[in-house]
């Protein structure tokens, strides 16, 4: 991506956000923020699409606070339990993230911002309809659940924020989004934000946002930061993962790092093994049958003590973690386009990262969706899956000893796969490396 021409100053208002940009050594808008931020402003509909790591957080955040503050004074007698404005997004960790950030920006701003996660009970939820606040940051299905029990009342939304658009615009989230949608009485702004756009996507968005016209903010392929991301295919019998995985967790993994399985299942038989093996001294997991209070520390204590976390595709969109350093597909993911939101988590605003992948013969199938995936999107510049070869017999130990020999972790002098990225929350170090092969590795 290419660096904005445009200064802070230019676009936000400086008075309200010069003590959170310093604090945060933000000096330079990104272009997804040079773009987005001032027609936000205008009062336009947006819909953003912009790579992994762009700063698209701060494109709506920013705007929204400085709206949201200007009006401020001409609101009057606000009703307790109604948002001025609601975030909705696909999962809690990344809620948690986008609220963090939230609370940064409204330690200066003094703007009043609420996280509702689901499975939360009992005084903390019920207290929020005998508040007033401005920001309310969820997913759809707890939302919902807030209208139907009239702990929260939308007839004083002004700002509809869905983050990770294409996901919550399926049929997956649409009946929680339609049974919200039944109560916005009042005219709103709306934004889109998300890294890709399914095909059917303008069709979904046409099906909920009826009549609404949304002027298109669209930064990818040439616009991309550089970001490098190491790739590295190890052929196996399905049988060897875990043998593999106790190579690779004390040979390979330096620093923190996500290991991404397909069923919660197999996340916990993971982790199990894992930790009944001491592979690592910090292990946490997460899946969709763990309780959200269980999810939100396990996910804190990652992101600020590092380690191993183990987890499904929950984790593989949005999540930005500036210490993670390696990813590893335990399993290729059924989905091809959660291969590119895996990768996405790691070499992040010029950070570099790596990408290991246990391939069996079983996979074939799923590598050709992947491949097919990577090939027909712009979002990050990275290798396709291939191996000259799959050994017919290899045996868990010869597999270990082909790891075993390559020593460490490679380190910046070794073959890179030139990708681009930068940090949602903004900032750039572009860099540039050659591309070469060794090993399995491509």
């Amino acid at each position: 991506m290419a660096k904005s021409t445009k200064e802070f100053v230019d676009i936000v208002d400086m008075d309200l956000f010069a003590g959170f940009l310093k604090e945060n050594k933000l000096t330079k808008p990104t272009e997804v923020q040079a773009e987005a931020i001032p027609q936000f402003l205008e009062g336009h509909n947006l819909q953003v699409q912009a790579q992994t790591g762009s700063g698209k957080t701060l494109s709506y955040l920013l705007p929204l606070f400085q709206k949201l503050k200007e009006t401020e004074a001409d609101i009057k007698n606000q009703k307790a339990g109604s948002p001025r404005a609601i975030i909705l997004l696909p999962i809690k960790e990344l809620a948690m993230q986008v609220s963090d950030e939230c609370k940064k920006i409204s330690h200066h701003a003094k703007m009043r911002v609420r996280l509702a996660l689901g499975g939360e009970k009992g005084k903390k939820v019920s207290t929020l309809k005998k508040q007033t606040f401005d920001i309310l940051i969820g997913g759809p299905g707890r939302i919902k659940s807030m209208i139907e029990k009239k702990e929260i009342r939308l007839d004083e939304l002004e700002y509809l924020i869905i983050d990770e658009a294409d996901q919550l615009l399926d049929m997956g989230f649409m009946r929680e989004l339609k049974a919200i949608r039944r109560h916005l009485t009042s005219s709103y702004q709306a934004c889109l934000v998300s890294a890709t756009m399914a095909d059917d996507f303008d069709m979904l968005k046409a099906d909920f946002f009826s009549g609404m016209e949304f002027k298109s903010v669209s930064l990818v392929g040439s616009h991309g930061l550089s970001q490098t991301i190491e790739t590295f295919n190890i052929a196996l019998d399905y049988t060897e993962k875990n043998a593999m995985l106790d190579v690779f967790v004390k040979k390979e993994a330096k620093g923190s790092g996500i290991i991404f399985v397909n069923q919660k299942e197999k996340a916990v038989e993971v982790y199990n093994y894992m930790k009944q093996a001491k592979l690592h001294k910090n292990l946490y997991v997460s899946h969709g049958d763990i309780t959200a209070k269980e999810r939100s520390e396990n996910f804190k204590k990652f992101k600020s003590t590092g380690g191993i976390l183990i987890t499904t595709d929950m984790a593989a969109r949005g999540i930005d973690i500036k210490t993670l350093q390696w990813v590893l597909n335990y399993d290729l993911p059924f989905e091809a386009v959660y291969y590119i939101h895996r990768s996405g988590r790691v070499g992040r605003a010029g950070r570099a990262g790596s990408v290991y992948n246990f391939v069996t013969k079983k996979d074939q199938k799923l590598i050709g969706q992947i491949n097919d995936a990577i090939k027909n999107q712009d979002t990050l510049k990275i290798d396709p899956i291939f191996l000259k070869s799959m050994a017919k017999k290899s045996g868990a130990k010869k597999v270990a000893k082909k790891v075993a020999r390559r020593g460490p972790a490679p380190q910046k002098k070794t073959s890179k796969t030139t990708t681009r990225s930068t940090s949602r929350t903004g900032g750039h170090t572009p860099s540039r490396t050659s591309k070469t092969s060794r090993g399995r590795r491509r």
